[in-house]
């Protein structure tokens, strides 16, 4: 079955929205002259058709509208995480297999588990799977036990953020981890921006490390910018909007 081994290399290898692009484009083959496909909430169902809707299994209905009569796919979908849609199609559909369709079906759900569980992980990594450096999720925990020790010691803590031209990064990266020291901490915040949290680092310390970053990256550093705590703000987000305020 082509149109099922095209959709199943899709879900192997592309991003979840392509994946849906694919999906849609090769049920419209398998389904042939259709005037309407689209994916529906549960809730956007009408009339006879939501009444007839059976959430457990494929159902193709005739519907009549005035002197004319078509055919009325419903395939349920249930989406990470349990949300349940409908893929709908009008037209004439007696022909369609049911079996392919269900292929359809088990191949949308598990890319949806798969993309699901993906989403969950990425919330919660401690790492960034790309980068191999700390995920942004984890700078509150840290943050708070860092500041506990400035405050304890009387010192300061700085949020430095770097940001980075996307075609050099990887290697920047690198660069980034041999001029920092030991006791800071390097985040990930999105594709272009890393944070520098700085233990125990006065606006002294932070300016001259930053000289030296300016003057290590050269071109390959887009702009950076950074703030303290508890001068510039006592939260992450306040530091994070001090420092990207700063940004030059």
């Amino acid at each position: 079955m082509k149109e099922f081994m095209s959709l199943f290399k899709s879900s192997i290898e592309s991003p979840f929205e392509d994946f849906l692009q694919v999906f849609h484009r090769e049920l419209r083959l398998l389904l042939g002259a259709v005037s309407r496909l689209e994916e529906l909430e549960e809730r956007q169902l009408e009339g006879v058709v939501r009444e007839l809707a059976n959430p457990e299994s494929i159902s193709i209905l005739e519907r009549t509208e005035g002197d004319r009569a078509m055919d009325v796919l419903l395939m349920p979908i249930v989406a990470w995480p349990g949300r349940l849609r409908y893929i709908m199609a009008e037209g004439s559909l007696r022909h369609v297999d049911l079996d392919q369709l269900h292929l359809f079906k088990w191949m949308y759900e598990t890319r949806s588990e798969t993309e699901g569980r993906m989403e969950r992980f990425r919330a919660t990594a401690v790492y960034d799977c790309d980068s191999g450096i700390l995920s942004r999720n984890v700078i509150p925990q840290l943050f708070d036990i860092e500041k506990t020790r400035a405050e304890d010691f009387g010192a300061s803590l700085g949020f430095l953020i770097v940001r980075l031209r996307l075609d050099t990064r990887s290697a920047t990266i690198d660069e980034v981890r041999r001029i920092m020291r030991r006791t800071d901490y390097l985040f990930k915040l999105n594709a272009t921006d890393l944070l520098l949290m700085l233990v125990e680092c006065s606006a002294h310390g932070s300016e001259a490390i930053l000289m030296r970053l300016k003057k290590s990256l050269g071109n390959r550093l887009v702009a950076a910018g950074y703030s303290l705590y508890p001068q510039q703000g006592e939260t992450v987000d306040d530091l994070l909007s001090e420092a990207e305020g700063a940004l030059v």
